[in-house]
């Protein structure tokens, strides 16, 4: 986990940035968790993808279920 450079991730190494909040959304400060399960645009962007490819549509409900194995 934390392998993404996200707004919070950014924020807590002392990186000094204007605001940490999603850009995509703007609603909820930028995590990984946010980005990969709440970020509504994100979510849309996911349901595209699966649709073009054919594939049915997966329910993630935490960041950690979709690691990658980046740990």
């Amino acid at each position: 986990m934390g392998k993404i450079s996200t707004g919070s991730k950014l924020r807590d190494i002392n990186i000094e940035i204007e605001d940490a909040s999603c850009p995509l959304c703007g609603s909820s400060e930028e995590t990984g968790n946010h980005l990969f399960t709440y970020c509504l645009v994100a979510s849309r962007v996911w349901l595209y993808t699966a649709a073009r490819c054919r594939v049915a549509p997966f329910i993630v409900y935490t960041f950690r279920e979709i690691d990658f194995g980046a740990s």
